[in-house]
């Protein structure tokens, strides 16, 4: 049966040269030399040049730990099926199955002890059995999806599973994928006298100097369909392939890793016999070619044998090295660029012929010979007597796509994907020059797929770009083709933008993570793991987050391991709430857990009194408390809270997450009785009143607001940001007020620093979270008014204090004398608040 090739894609040492390479002979190593044993002889392929993690959905963490090969894969998967036009046929892509050949990566072997420490993120990026489903899953293929393996000739046998599926009519087209990646090729590889890789570091096939072959790296991916479909329906026909023959040598050899003549012999003679054509019509023979003396000798017998009679042959391995599992698919890759350029290359390195060629009837060019060129014949074979061969022929009913395009009056739209507006001119700029580099088949191509596949998605956002006016350019399908070409390739009339920015700023500053506080740090940690900054998803809810599950479980994993926590998996995948929600869930204790912020004026507290707890203003001290309820202490139980010193590098903390961080350290401390009463001056209510609302209405007795502001005083729509001179400008105003405040040690740095956290938290408050609870409340209202160059300098509006008057069940006013500040600074006055405190703790409020 035949199989149309309908696309390919490929990654290689000089990839843009790959013709030139081999019409001229060139070997890709790059040699180093030898240390003893050491031969430093490799091939040069940097995949992750390549792909690009966010745009296929991945992020850096995880592109970090997966293997190259499966990069590769997807990358070149999403390369030809974008490139022929295949990637908006939805029917036809959920009747697309996919056969990869990929091995375990070497660096497993190369590095032992990581599989004992290997995470099951690293295990399942890495295994070979996860290379060809991470290609269906990316690209929504619905079809079968399985990776093989049979050593050197993996590739071939992918190949022949994917024919029998697509013979079966199971599949309506195949992806067959190919991987090998050399990791730490640079460091060399150990020449064991009689083994495959070369004493020289040169792959020499069929030469007299031949000593082995050197290891390389590449990666191939061929869209493979039933020649009749793609004829039908109008493909790009790159080539014909016919049923591949697959044997095993059984035992009949002399050990496990030796060739067999007989199962070599019999995989070609079998594949003439099914597929029903004759010998005579092969122009060229690409064999497995490895430079081994005892594979090549083996090899030329099988072929003479087989052919009988005068034939070129050939091997890629002499420019490219043995790609293990992907030398089949080097060999098909040689094979198309044969057939549809005309011509046969020489054997890179190749000087004479061995003593066992030399008297048979096998031509080995030394020069490039021009075609003509129809049928060419690979041989691949693999360690452990699994054998292939195969027949690539030129299609010669290709179509002109370039009357293709002359032939539609169709706008052509050239969408650029990018998440970064920012990036549009440069990054339009980077590949306007790249494809006017390209050749004109290439760019005949691309426009055929922009013509006749491409749709933009209903809603897309289009805008239009042109360096020179700014204005669009519509390009009329009419038009000559190869203005059409200068025209759409010298200008991007067309950028898309798909979606809003996710990757990580990559030119802030990064906090020291050692220096850094936990919330910080467990941002750090979601940040790295969902590749999105923090400001795109703290207001998400964590089923939202859209990242594998393995990568949530090293995610959950890393927290436990920064918090000396065990937070259960499903705690984290069922939780209901925000991500900023859940963060904060799981640092509270944290800061919970040790409570020294927690002081108990005059000694121990009695169980049978009663229980006052006070919180501390915006500036965080409590110490004025102890003069204020002196005489009050004497008959309750009074509790001062004042702000952790821990708490001081938590920015973004909210009046609600510090109002659960008080609750939990009191019940700690078993200091809620039943019947608390809850108060503070300033900022102190404003924390009372979260509390209060937090707790059940029977286990509060009342509120003690000390000249508290409402939040309304502080919500705006303003959106002044209260700058550090800001605050020093109020400090110096407040001590120009009261002189004495400058003479102690009250305001420094940290009071400051926790003044503005304080502040800062008012005026995130949300004015959905304001509700009035069922209990009483007294406001301790200064009868002074504000100092309104403060109130102006920290964009606080003078809102009248009755407004708390909404928000309780009961509610009464108490004017004391003084005024904001100096009620909490000036000895005589404090002591005058804590007697009109006194005087209202047994009184009803009315």
């Amino acid at each position: 049966m035949k199989f149309a090739i309908v696309g390919k894609a490929a990654i290689l040492p000089n990839m843009g040269s790959f013709t030139d390479n081999l019409k001229s002979g060139i070997d890709n190593k790059v040699l180093l030399g030898h240390n003893n044993n050491i031969v430093k002889s490799y091939y040069d392929v940097d995949v992750n040049k390549y792909f690009d993690p966010g745009f296929f959905g991945y992020t850096p963490k995880e592109a970090e730990i997966m293997d190259d090969q499966h990069k590769a894969l997807i990358y070149l998967s999403w390369k030809a099926l974008n490139s022929y036009g295949f990637l908006t046929k939805n029917r036809l892509l959920a009747r697309t199955g996919v056969v990869t050949a990929v091995s375990s990566p070497d660096k497993l072997f190369k590095d032992p002890g990581n599989k004992s420490n290997m995470s099951y993120s690293y295990f399942i990026n890495n295994i070979p059995d996860t290379a060809s489903t991470k290609i269906s899953y990316k690209f929504n293929l619905r079809g079968p999806s399985i990776n093989v393996n049979s050593a050197c000739s993996s590739s071939f046998s992918a190949l022949k599973t994917a024919q029998l599926y697509l013979k079966n009519k199971d599949i309506d087209m195949a992806v067959v994928g190919a991987a090998k990646v050399y990791y730490l090729a640079d460091e060399g590889y150990q020449y064991v006298d009689g083994g495959i890789f070369s004493k020289r570091g040169e792959c020499r096939p069929f030469d007299e100097d031949a000593d082995g072959t050197v290891p390389g790296s590449g990666q191939f991916v061929y869209l493979i369909r039933r020649l009749d479909d793609a004829i039908k329906d109008n493909d790009e026909i790159l080539g014909i392939i016919y049923e591949v023959s697959v044997n095993n040598d059984g035992n009949n050899k002399t050990s496990y890793t030796a060739p067999s003549y007989n199962g070599q012999v019999e995989v070609i003679n079998q594949f003439y016999k099914n597929n029903k054509i004759g010998r005579d019509s092969i122009d060229y023979l690409e064999t497995h070619g490895t430079a081994t003396k005892l594979g090549d000798a083996l090899e030329v017998s099988t072929v003479t044998e087989t052919f009988q009679r005068e034939l070129t042959i050939g091997s890629v391995k002499s420019n490219y090295g043995h790609l293990d599992t992907a030398s089949g698919l080097l060999s098909i890759y040689k094979a198309l660029d044969m057939i549809n350029k005309q011509y046969i290359p020489p054997i890179a390195n190749f000087k004479e012929k061995t003593q066992l060629v030399k008297n048979l009837p096998l031509k080995i060019p030394k020069e490039r010979l021009d075609g003509p060129i129809k049928k060419i014949a690979i041989n691949s074979f693999g360690i452990g007597g699994t054998n292939g061969h195969v027949v690539v022929e030129q299609y010669n009913e290709r179509r002109n796509w370039g009357e293709v395009v002359n032939s539609l009056d169709e706008k052509i739209q050239f969408p650029i994907y990018t998440k970064v507006y920012e990036n549009l001119p440069s990054l339009s700029k980077t590949i306007t020059d790249k494809i006017i580099q390209t050749s004109r088949e290439d760019k005949l191509r691309i426009i055929r797929t922009l013509l006749l596949d491409q749709k933009p998605e209903e809603n897309s956002q289009w805008y239009e770009y042109d360096f020179n006016t700014n204005k669009c350019i519509r390009i009329n399908g009419r038009a000559n083709v190869s203005d059409q070409i200068r025209n759409i390739f010298s200008l991007v009339p067309k950028i898309c933008i798909d979606s809003e920015q996710t990757n990580l700023n990559k030119g802030k500053n990064e906090t020291n993570l050692k220096e850094a506080n936990i919330t910080t740090k467990v941002w750090r940690l979601v940040e790295e793991y969902t590749n999105l900054p923090k400001q795109n998803i703290q207001s998400k809810r964590v089923n939202e987050i859209d990242v594998d599950s393995f990568i949530l479980i090293e995610l959950v994993d890393e927290i436990n391991s920064l918090l000396n926590r065990e937070i259960p998996f499903d705690y984290f995948i069922n939780y209901t709430g925000r991500i900023d929600e859940f963060i904060f869930e799981v640092i509270k204790d944290t800061y919970t857990s040790e409570g020294e912020n927690i002081n108990i004026i005059h000694g121990e507290h009695q169980l049978a009194q009663q229980n006052i707890v006070l919180f501390h203003p915006a500036g965080g001290m409590t110490s004025p408390y102890k003069v204020m309820m002196e005489e009050v202490s004497a008959n309750y139980n009074v509790i001062l809270v004042s702000f952790p010193k821990e708490l001081i590098t938590e920015r973004d903390l909210t009046i609600s997450q510090l109002a659960d961080i008080y609750i939990q350290q009191l019940k700690n401390r078993d200091l809620f009785n039943g019947n608390v009463i809850l108060g503070g001056y300033s900022f102190g209510g404003n924390i009372a009143y979260e509390v209060a609302k937090k707790l059940p209405t029977e286990e509060v007795d009342k509120l003690l607001l000390i000249d508290s502001h409402p939040f309304t005083s502080y919500i705006s729509k303003e959106s002044k940001n209260i700058t550090e001179e800001d605050y020093n400008k109020a400090i110096k105003i407040l001590i120009e007020q009261d002189p004495s405040l400058g003479e102690t040690a009250t305001i420094n740095d940290d009071i400051k620093t926790i003044w503005k956290i304080n502040h800062e938290m008012l005026k995130r408050y949300e004015s959905t979270s304001i509700k009035k609870i069922d209990i009483e409340a007294v406001l301790f209202r200064c009868k002074e008014p504000e100092n309104e160059e403060i109130l102006t300098t920290l964009n606080i509006k003078d809102t009248d204090k009755t407004e708390w008057d909404t928000l309780f069940k009961k509610f009464k006013i108490i004017d004391i004398p003084g005024d904001h500040y100096s009620i909490f600074s000036k000895r005589n006055l404090i002591k005058t608040v804590g007697t009109f405190v006194l005087n209202n703790l047994l009184v009803e409020v009315q």
